[in-house]
């Protein structure tokens, strides 16, 4: 029998002043969110999270992927491959800030 896919996190992470800072997905937000805190020179600027639990990962990398182009003018986010630098690969590699593939 096959494994049900893992339902996965999609999450916002905003500023006091309602600023959206950072787009992601993970399985475990909260775990996430400690790595953040400790490598991220940005956490300090996060008041405030948004979660939304998908069916799966596919479904959480396309939420994901259409929450960046349509709420994320220069929010963050997991997949960058341009000068942000990001440490993390996926089907998908686009800045959020700078648009490049």
């Amino acid at each position: 029998m096959p494994t049900p896919p893992e339902r996965t996190a999609l999450y916002r992470l905003y500023s006091a002043d309602d600023v959206l800072l950072y787009v992601g997905i993970s399985n475990n937000p909260e775990a996430r969110w400690e790595r953040h805190k400790m490598f991220r020179p940005w956490w300090p600027d996060v008041a405030w999270n948004h979660v939304e639990w998908l069916p799966s990962r596919d479904a959480a990398f396309a939420a994901e992927e259409i929450a960046i182009r349509e709420e994320a003018s220069g929010a963050r986010s997991t997949r960058r491959s341009c000068a942000c630098r990001s440490t993390r690969t996926g089907p998908r590699r686009t800045c959020v800030s700078c648009r490049q593939p």
